[in-house]
């Protein structure tokens, strides 16, 4: 096997540490043919300076074009590098900084890893400003998930960073594994002493930024020095970004705090231990980390650690090794430094038990895991999916998000041919097809989502279409890069309210909308008489088609229709979908309390469902105000005893609420309504069915 190693995006910080370590454990890739490493003269001096001898099988290539501006970099990757590797005959591509070039050569398999979590987590990046450096942050938001959807493998430093990672981009390749970082031996130090209380040096190793909260750590000091730590002092390590530097300085003269604070600077790798064993306690006090190596070193140098709880830091300690504290308030920084001094043989204990969890980070096992997995991908045959399934997965349960999960289950194994694309997990607090500043996600996804389609080979593209405008724009989106990629399109809709929508849109709309759906090469719907709804586009007839809903269990035998054969027996009625006031379940409740004034029938009826605003009504503002008075009418109409409310229900329960009832109803006239599943369902288990003769 030939590897080659992109270093080029590597300029600072725990990738390079990361990737020199890598290569330091020769014997785990002796059995390569070759590994060539690509980079600048930065980082080729920092892998002389930790690694001066000459490593089996590896060929250093300086490439001039790393040592200048960002635009000759990403030229250099995204056009030079693929022509060099055809060159080289390299086989695996393994690009640590978490972007690929977006055409590698097919041959080429290629694997990334998840290093920077600032451009995957906008809440941090927002708190930076909106400035040039969030708009950057952005786009290597865009290309690093263009570059896991595209990767053969990925190497995850932390399950949190994996977890993120795969809830934006959902059904990312197989060869996945999360391999933690090592610790350099030179920092571990096993003589561990309490703390001192008349002198306490305090230690934070971080880039001054505005994630790190370095200034809330200066006014943790001042609050200490106001309940008397006089004899505390903070020395800060670590390069800075200025906007961050100047709130740190401009808070460390606020307090007076001169004498107090040092900012040190950039420390050498190589003098960081004596930093570490220097120090009292050390302070961690980030909001966003991946693995954070920090953390660890320190845990290593048996420091007493006070330090932020945000995930993922609780990953890779506990409460019997640090001093937790929240990273935005003084007071709670300044109470986790205070009790550590307070309490010397508690810090004592905490810091062993930092030191005895820091032993599992070894960097041998971290590159014999990563190059297992390096091998294993090589070894394996490159997956590409012929079709993808896009649409909505359960939760929330709703018609459409289980007909897609139908589909998905039927091919959830066959990964040669097929990839799904989860574009659910919507709000349901708000009324369905409308707008809210929430909703920019349902948009933002998908976009991120489908930047990839123009760059892969001609594909089947399945898409579950909506009936709302911002439900088109995402549709729009998936449509115009699949057209863009010369995919074949399939259109699925699971509603009946198509052309109402369309009609109920402004000319230039419409056009769009004509233009986009005009773009499919087959529309599915729910049934013959909804085939109409497509009649704007001329080719209707020929490009529609009818696939009826089915049954999603597959062991229904033997169910013989619902008998009453003694008149003393409950007559049970189900309501099976969810509490849209148009779906009549208001009409059910009001028939309940006719049924119990005018006759003597045991009759019981059981509503399973979520409460839902539906786009055709406004009796009601929130799904809470919509329960509340359905609660208050079952109590006002005496009907507690004979209906019950059971909430969304799947599974086992729905299936035991299905063969305990004799009646189904659902009095629908719900304008989205297409062809409910849960009539399927009914009739399937022998129940009576009542409804409304209404689309599907």
């Amino acid at each position: 096997m030939i590897l080659g190693i992109d270093a080029h995006n590597l300029r600072a910080g725990g990738g390079i540490t990361h990737l020199i370590n890598l290569l330091i454990q020769e014997e785990f890739y002796k059995g390569f043919e070759k590994i060539y490493f690509f980079g600048g003269k930065y980082i080729l001096g920092q892998l002389d300076l930790l690694q001066p001898k000459e490593m089996h099988n590896v060929q250093i290539l300086h490439q001039p074009l790393l040592d200048k501006g960002l635009i000759k970099r990403i030229y250099w990757q995204q056009y030079v590098l693929p022509k060099i590797l055809n060159t080289l005959k390299v086989d695996i591509l393994f690009s640590p900084g978490g972007i690929l070039p977006l055409f590698v050569p097919s041959n080429i398999k290629t694997i990334t890893m998840c290093h920077n979590m600032l451009p995957l987590n906008l809440s941090e990046t927002l708190h930076l400003g909106l400035d040039l450096r969030f708009l950057r942050f952005l786009i290597l938001r865009l290309i690093q998930k263009i570059s896991f959807a595209k990767a053969d493998g990925i190497i995850f430093i932390s399950n949190y960073a994996k977890k993120r990672v795969q809830n934006l981009v959902p059904n990312i390749t197989k060869f996945t594994k999360v391999i933690y970082h090592g610790i350099n031996p030179n920092f571990y130090n096993n003589n561990i002493k309490k703390t001192v209380n008349d002198k306490i040096e305090l230690c934070y190793v971080s880039t001054i930024d505005v994630y790190k909260h370095q200034w809330q750590v200066v006014k943790a000091m001042h609050l200490l020095k106001k309940k008397g730590y006089a004899n505390i002092h903070l020395n800060l390590i670590g390069g800075g970004y200025s906007p961050a530097v100047r709130l740190l300085n401009k808070t460390i003269k606020k307090f007076k705090l001169e004498n107090d604070v040092t900012w040190k600077g950039i420390v050498s790798y190589l003098d960081l231990p004596k930093e570490y064993h220097n120090s009292s306690i050390f302070v961690f006090a980030s909001s966003c980390e991946n693995c954070p190596n920090i953390l660890l070193e320190a845990m290593a140098a048996g420091l007493p650690i006070a330090c932020s709880s945000t995930l993922p830091m609780p990953e890779f300690t506990d409460e019997n090794s640090v001093q937790y504290f929240d990273p935005l308030v003084p007071e709670s920084i300044a109470k986790a430094i205070s009790y550590l001094i307070d309490n010397p043989d508690i810090a004592k204990r905490k810091a062993i038990n930092a030191y005895e969890q820091s032993r599992k980070y070894t960097w041998k096992t971290c590159a014999g895991e990563s190059f297992d997995l390096i091998d294993t991908v090589y070894k394996t045959e490159k997956v590409k999916a012929k079709t993808w399934l896009i649409g909505p997965l359960p939760p929330p349960l709703l018609g459409q998000s289980l007909a897609f999960k139908m589909i998905c289950d039927y091919v959830e194994n066959d990964v040669k041919n097929f990839k799904i694309v989860n574009i659910g997990g919507e709000n349901l607090e708000r009324r369905d097809g409308s707008f809210s500043v929430s909703r920019t996600n349902t948009l933002i996804n998908p976009f991120f989502k489908s930047l990839i389609l123009p760059f892969l080979p001609g594909k089947n593209i399945y898409l579950t279409i909506a009936q709302s405008w911002v439900g088109f724009l995402r549709d729009f989106v998936f449509i115009f890069f699949s057209i863009l990629g010369r995919h074949h399109i399939i259109l699925h809709l699971h509603g009946g309210n198509y052309d109402q929508f369309y009609n109920n849109q402004f000319l230039l709309k419409r056009k769009l909308i004509k233009w986009t759906l005009s773009k499919a090469d087959k529309i599915i719907v729910l049934s013959n008489n909804l085939i109409s709804m497509f009649s704007f586009l001329p080719d209707y007839l020929s490009k529609v088609k009818v696939v009826p809903n089915g049954l999603p269990y597959e062991d229904v035998k033997n169910i013989l229709p619902k008998i009453i054969l003694n008149k003393r027996e409950p007559i049970k009625i189900l309501y099976l979908s969810n509490l849209i006031v148009t779906k009549g379940y208001l009409d059910v409740l009001d028939a309940m309390k006719i049924l119990k004034e005018k006759t003597d029938y045991p009759v019981e009826c059981n509503f399973c469902g979520k409460f839902l605003l539906g786009s055709d009504s406004n009796l009601y503002k929130t799904y809470d105000e919509a329960k509340d008075d359905f609660m208050h009418r079952i109590k006002k109409y005496g009907l507690e005893n004979q209906v019950k409310w059971k909430g969304s229900i799947d599974g086992d329960a729905k299936i035991q609420e299905l063969k305990d009832s004799h009646f189904f109803i659902l009095p629908t006239n719900y304008n989205n309504e297409g062809q409910p599943i849960s009539i399927i369902e009914a009739m399937a288990y022998g129940l009576c069915v009542i409804t409304t003769k209404y689309r599907a």
